[in-house]
């Protein structure tokens, strides 16, 4: 029973452990409004997907399939 304890130990031990290297890291996917409008072709991408916004919060169309 001691073996089992102290392997369960030695296999839940490095699980514990932070992982502040990978939790710092800003995502990738996160825009800023300086970046969101540094091109046309991504100042167009932010106008498209508000047009789509609007569309969808005027006709009630969730084509997202997201509820509301």
């Amino acid at each position: 029973m001691k073996k089992i304890y102290s392997l369960l130990l030695i296999l839940v031990l490095p699980l514990l452990s932070a992982c502040e290297g990978y939790l710092d890291k800003p995502d990738s996917d996160d825009v800023t409004v300086d970046k969101a409008f540094e091109t046309v072709k991504s100042a167009r991408k932010v106008l498209n997907n508000l047009y789509y916004e609007v569309r969808t919060a005027a006709y009630n169309v969730n084509t997202r399939k997201i509820p509301y």
